[in-house]
């Protein structure tokens, strides 16, 4: 049986509520509302497929770069207007930091 873009919609919600969120609250502490749009919204998107594979390029390694997508997708849900906004949020904020695939402080590199 085929489900309607509400039933699809509605399971993702029940999924989030039950299972994602409380496993990303026992890792990273209670989750602010931005946070969990943000969990939301990056589950929604495969980002992966639109960040390019750089085997062999010279620049930043892969999994920097879907972090780096991740971050971009933050800064819109999370309404900043300026780059330096983010920036600056991804330094202070751990929670925000590790959501965007950084494991640590060390791991999260300025532009």
């Amino acid at each position: 049986m085929k489900l309607t873009l509400g039933q699809q919609i509605t399971q993702f919600a029940h999924l989030l509520q039950e299972e994602l969120f409380p496993i990303l609250e026992e890792e990273l502490g209670e989750l602010s509302g931005s946070a969990k749009r943000l969990v939301a919204t990056l589950e929604m998107i495969p980002l992966a497929r639109f960040v390019p594979s750089a085997r062999g390029w010279s620049g930043r390694p892969p999994q920097d770069r879907l972090a780096i997508a991740s971050a971009f997708v933050a800064k819109a849900v999370y309404g900043f207007t300026l780059t330096r906004q983010l920036l600056e949020a991804l330094q202070r904020d751990d929670q925000l930091r590790r959501i965007c695939g950084w494991k640590s402080p060390i791991g999260f590199r300025r532009c």
